[in-house]
């Protein structure tokens, strides 16, 4: 695999906006090479500890992405600030007397801008020291079997927003910070967002009081600064711990070497109305910026013509320049991920659809089992009496007929008891091992596996419960006639004693075989009603234990269930969520989007049986957890071939099957997104030479490909053609993605379209917008004006 070549890298990101903006950038290093470069480092700035938290997630399955305490800056400042200004007050003569009473009322810059500078000032030495560390830190880099190094000045890239208080308020003793650390060894760029998209967000309210009058400060601020030279008086910045001295201005005397603006809106009409959607966008440049050198040569030309003064309007000097990305997207893994959950919907789907009937495999189950009662169906009562007992019984001493009577009663019923619970207990024993196997056979049977295993059991059980409630019933009868049968066996008995204990004179013969022979026949009787009443009984605990395990099966069926219910629900959101951000404004054009609009799963491709191969030995019944059932579920979505097919598809592959309309379309769509976001006031300026300023700025093309030599872009002749601008070719070495990177030349910063809202609101506004009270005032001393000699 070819070396990636990179330039060494910081970027360093200032409050929400900044660290937003490095974390996407961030995770794209890694979705693009798998890890973070080592050439490339990151330092996040901020005053708002909570912005440390956020994450970025890298994938759909992937781990989030963060800032480490390495890359983390944090400077909150904590109480006793009043205590802090009355000790440095001389130091802090910067800050302006309507703004003291704010600092000293609040511990966050609270879109004050002199707020965020003195967070700045108070943790001066730990920033200082965390750009140190991470500047040492790719310094110390070289070349490895993965990535080579351009040779050439470390690039520093600052971002921050224009709105709010701690990156707009400490952006220039940022910039000047890196200067004075590294002087001319380091092409220090900024990236300044501009305050339309925080407008957009929140439309009113006591937000959005200071964006308009923060941003035109910080403009001004930045457009004198950028304006001065080494021949110019030298702007000197107390930090208290440290100083920007006059020999640091004279190495370097602009604070940045050149400023991004980015907008919300392009010429194209393509606008981001969340900070997210836009910091994605700067993101991308930062990457893309980062490739080889030949967004450096482009830089290396606007550095001409902002020495040589060629956009220059009048006295105003141009700074700011414009840029745009775009990326045409193609994740064949992220197809087939989606393809795999459409799968485990499916197949969760038809496990928990319904369409079979219980009640009729109950009693299906019940008849082979034959385990029915009732109707002259006593299959259960019978095998619980087979074989039935002897019943004979010889009373050979009449004087004493009880003892033999009682014996043969407890003789007969106890051997009726052993043998019904031996019957009972193998019953048990089998009959619970057929449901078993019916509930398990159920939740393999594919369609309706679940719902059916769930029918099944409620009807086995409601059957049941009817044969447990004839049981107690007949019981209840024959218990009511054993007691009379006692009785009349009692009476007889005693009846043949008397009569046998008689003399020979009073006795008769005849009585003791009467009474002999009802003796025997009461006792018959009575053990035959004991044996029903027994095998009900025992019949009853039969059906119990059954119960027993129903309700065991139904536990397991119902988790089945539930997991099934709940894996459906959430993967059933996680594909919603795509769909929806799809639908978001974006700079990306994914190809996978018609296809993903389409992809559907074929239910003839689903084969239970091999599903089942993927569930193990034991089946559903064995899933406890949702991970568990999605860990089978994906592998089982994963084995098939549509998986396999969408996993290998590669962006490149994608491009090639485009026809070539689709191609050109595609390409124009890419090249409208990445028109910069930065729109030029209309008003007809002219630069030196009498050529109108909108006409003189020119533009730069890249794109971004895996292999700059072998693309469809470079082979595309009416591509090509079609475009009236210089293209260049860099390779990324990413698969997924290929990005087009647009920049314009610099122009003055009066040409920012919107300026002249920001000033309207800047000049109601109650409160100090710009950084430093000293260099305003000496702004104001040399009668500096935003807007070109005899313009306003």
């Amino acid at each position: 695999m070819p070396k990636t070549t990179l330039k060494r890298s910081l970027y360093i990101g200032l409050g929400g906006t900044g660290i937003r903006t490095i974390l996407k950038t961030k995770k794209m290093f890694i979705d693009a090479y798998g890890e973070v470069p080592p050439m490339i480092q990151f330092l996040g700035i901020d005053t708002d500890l909570y912005v440390y938290e956020r994450r970025e997630r890298r994938g759909m399955y992937d781990d989030d992405n963060y800032l480490s305490r390495t890359e983390s800056c944090p400077i909150d400042v904590p109480g006793g600030l009043a205590d802090y200004y009355k000790i440095n007050k001389e130091s802090l003569s910067w800050i302006p007397l309507e703004n003291i009473r704010i600092f000293l009322l609040s511990t966050s810059p609270s879109q004050v801008r002199t707020n965020g500078r003195l967070a700045f000032v108070y943790n001066f030495q730990r920033i200082k020291a965390a750009i140190e560390m991470a500047y040492a830190r790719l310094s110390a880099v070289q070349s490895n079997d993965k990535f080579s190094i351009v040779d050439g000045r470390t690039e520093v890239s600052v971002v921050f927003s224009l709105a709010g208080g701690t990156g707009c308020g400490i952006c220039i003793d940022v910039a000047y910070l890196v200067r004075k650390m590294f002087g001319p060894e380091v092409l220090l760029m900024g990236y300044a967002v501009l305050p339309m998209v925080f407008l957009d967000m929140v439309p009113v309210g006591p937000a959005m009081m200071r964006v308009l009058p923060n941003a035109y400060g910080v403009i001004q601020d930045l457009d004198y600064l950028m304006g001065l030279s080494r021949n110019d008086e030298p702007v000197k910045l107390n930090w208290i711990s440290d100083a920007y001295t006059e020999e640091d201005f004279k190495c370097c005397p602009t604070p940045f070497d050149m400023v991004y603006a980015i907008d919300n809106t392009n010429n194209a009409g393509v606008k981001y109305d969340h900070i997210d959607q836009l910091t994605k966008v700067i993101a991308l440049a930062l990457f893309t910026a980062s490739v080889e050198s030949s967004v450096n040569r482009v830089y290396d030309a606007v550095a001409w013509c902002m020495v040589d003064g060629i956009l220059d309007v009048n006295n105003k000097k141009a700074w700011v320049a414009g840029v745009g990305c775009s990326a045409i997207v193609f994740n064949g893994r992220k197809v087939a991920g989606i393809y795999a959950d459409k799968v485990i919907l499916r197949v969760l789907d038809r496990c928990l659809d319904s369409g079979k009937d219980g009640e009729m495999l109950a009693a299906d189950w019940i008849d082979k089992n034959n385990i029915r009662e009732g109707h002259g169906q006593d299959q259960v009562i019978d095998v619980l009496c087979s074989p039935k007992p002897k019943i004979t019984l010889d009373i050979s001493n009449p004087k004493d007929p009880k003892t033999e009577v009682y014996a043969y009663c407890g003789s007969v019923l106890s051997e009726t008891r052993k043998s019904a619970e031996k019957a009972k207990d193998a019953l048990i024993a089998e009959k619970t091992k057929s449901l078993r196997q019916a509930v398990s056979a159920y939740l393999k049977s594919g369609d309706y596996c679940v719902t059916t295993a769930r029918d099944f059991l409620a009807n086995v059980k409601t059957l049941i419960n009817i044969f447990i409630g004839e049981k107690e019933e007949e019981k209840a009868d024959f218990e009511a006639k054993t007691f009379i049968l006692k009785q009349k066996m009692d009476i007889a008995v005693k009846s043949l004693k008397e009569e046998a204990n008689k003399t020979i004179l009073k006795r008769s013969k005849k009585r003791i075989t009467e009474y002999t022979d009802d003796s025997i026949n009461t006792s018959r009787e009575y053990v035959i009603t004991e044996i029903e009443i027994i095998r009900r009984l025992y019949a009853v605990q039969f059906f119990n234990a059954m119960l027993k395990t129903i309700e065991e099966q139904e536990q397991i069926v119902n988790l089945i269930a539930e997991l099934m219910t709940g894996l459906k629900a959430t993967v059933s959101a996680s594909l919603n969520k795509i769909t929806a951000s799809g639908r978001a404004q974006t700079m990306e054009i994914d190809l996978a989007e018609d296809i993903l609009r389409t992809l559907s799963v074929n239910d003839d491709t689903l084969v239970f049986n091999d599903f089942y191969t993927f569930v193990g030995e034991g089946g559903l019944e064995s899933i406890k957890t949702t991970d568990e059932l999605e860990k089978v579920l994906r592998a089982y979505a994963e084995s098939l071939p549509e998986f396999g097919y969408w996993k290998e598809k590669t962006l490149a592959d994608m491009i090639d099957s485009l026809s070539d309309e689709a191609f050109i379309e595609v390409c124009r769509r890419a090249l409208q997104k990445a028109e910069p976001l930065l729109k030029i006031d209309s008003k007809e300026w002219t630069i030196s030479n009498g050529i109108k300023l909108d006409q003189a700025i020119a533009h730069s093309i890249f794109i971004g490909v895996e292999d700059r030599e072998n693309n469809r872009f470079k082979k595309s002749k009416d591509f090509r053609e079609g475009v009236k601008e210089h293209i260049e070719f860099v390779s990324t070495g990413q698969k997924d993605r290929i990005i087009f990177f647009r920049q314009d030349f610099v122009v003055p910063a009066f040409a920012i379209q919107g300026v002249d809202d920001w000033k309207r609101e800047y000049d109601v506004s109650r409160f100090f917008c710009h950084f430093d009270a000293n260099i305003f005032n000496r702004m104001q001393s040399e009668g500096y004006n935003l807007f070109p000699s005899g313009q306003e």
